[in-house]
């Protein structure tokens, strides 16, 4: 019967393994790697293993992310040719940046709600990036609502600079 002391297997205990370096034993039913001397089990881990592996999408990044997602759809909506067509690309991008907008909006309000200081009114980076978020995709619905005519340009264009500045005091 093979012995076990704190989840290590003792020297001598897997006779049917038998490797070259007697550094290290390879059990292949518990897959657990035993040092067989102490200098080798406190050895330090190799140089090229990375220290730490972060997540790719985080909260932070998720939000950056639509707030840039809704910029760059609300540039390819200035740049595409107008209709009134509802299959344009005007029509389409021009949604995108809304509902990017406010999923940025969104994640702003879920993640950094404690980031902001009413107390501290608009002298707060924090309290400015917000309301200039806010008017951005507040920008972008009204563009949306008075497409194609009357005041739609200027609300697209006022939504398109909140945005641009509410990313450009983060950054």
């Amino acid at each position: 019967m093979r012995r076990w002391l704190c989840g290590v297997m003792l020297l001598g205990a897997i006779p049917e393994v038998a490797l070259a370096d007697s550094s290290a034993l390879w059990h292949p039913q518990a897959s657990l790697l035993v040092a067989a001397s102490s200098s080798s089990a406190t050895e330090a881990p190799a140089a090229d293993a990375p220290a730490f592996k972060g997540r790719i999408i985080t909260a932070n990044s998720l939000h950056k992310y639509l707030g840039l997602g809704s910029m760059l759809a609300a540039t390819l909506a200035v740049m595409s040719p107008k209709s009134e067509d509802t299959s344009g690309p005007h029509y389409q991008f021009a949604h995108a940046a809304a509902y990017l907008g406010a999923g940025a909006v969104a994640t702003g309000v879920a993640f950094h709600l404690t980031d902001l200081r009413l107390s501290s009114g608009l002298q707060d980076p924090d309290n400015q990036h917000a309301l200039l978020g806010l008017l951005g995709t507040g920008g972008y619905f009204a563009a949306i609502d008075t497409a194609p005519g009357g005041a739609h340009p200027t609300y697209g264009m006022v939504g398109y600079t909140s945005m641009a500045l509410a990313i450009k005091l983060t950054w």
